[in-house]
């Protein structure tokens, strides 16, 4: 007789809601994973200066969440309710190039910004004018281009997640996990400058934009293909 635990997990597994559990949990265990591999080397090769810096840059990351403004929880629902009618295809082609145009005028203005003010103010956050060794203006500009190119990918992860592509979703975002940290990590083993650390971070965040933009379009056309090209509509977002 099957073991009732064992045959839940394995009616689980077939189900689609499953595997996107399944998925999900091994993102979640991978960043953790790394993260705690990560941090001391971080600690050790940049001092406790330098990985407050990181520190800062892990909290500036959390904090784009609120530059969403929700509109990544619309792209879900959205995603998620259309039908794969030809209303439903040309609806969330429109507002993917909608939502699209917006985030980038807003990365764009982001990157400006905080090029201009984080190496400014990074020295009041921390306590100290020299936080690591081979610091510079280079490393905050490129912690700034980083965070500002990254948050498009919000966008793209929302609309991966709508069409229920949890498992491609999940997998991008173990590489570039893995790049940004185990990257990073292994860096500054070989250089310990937080402007090498914060280089590796933009590559990091180019990647995961650029490779989530280009698998949220190939599985936009794998459910509809499409029937027109996408519009910007700025009507869409009063709904």
């Amino acid at each position: 007789m099957t073991f009732p635990l064992w045959r839940l997990w394995r009616d689980m597994a077939a189900a689609r809601a499953g595997r996107n559990v399944f998925w999900n949990l091994m993102g979640g265990i991978w960043m953790a994973a790394l993260t705690v591999a990560a941090t001391p080397i971080l600690v050790s090769r940049l001092g406790l200066d330098g990985y407050g810096i990181v520190g800062l840059w892990l909290a500036l990351q959390g904090m784009l969440q609120l530059l969403d403004v929700g509109m990544g929880a619309t792209v879900v629902r959205s995603f998620a309710a259309r039908s794969g009618t030809e209303s439903g295809a040309e609806f969330r082609q429109d507002l993917l190039r909608t939502l699209e145009v917006i985030y980038w005028i807003v990365a764009i203005a982001l990157a400006v910004i905080l090029a201009a003010l984080v190496s400014r103010a990074v020295g009041r956050w921390v306590g100290t004018r020299s936080p690591a060794p081979g610091d510079s203006g280079d490393a905050f500009v490129f912690m700034a281009l980083a965070l500002s190119i990254q948050f498009p990918s919000l966008l793209y992860m929302s609309g991966l997640a709508g069409l229920q592509r949890h498992g491609r979703m999940n997998l991008l975002q173990m590489l570039t996990n893995t790049v940004r940290l185990g990257g990073g990590a292994a860096v500054v083993i070989w250089k310990p400058e937080l402007r090498w650390f914060f280089l590796v971070q933009l590559v990091a965040a180019l990647l995961q934009t650029f490779a989530a933009r280009r698998l949220m379009t190939r599985s936009l056309l794998e459910s509809e293909p499409r029937i027109a090209a996408p519009r910007f509509r700025i009507a869409m977002m009063r709904s």
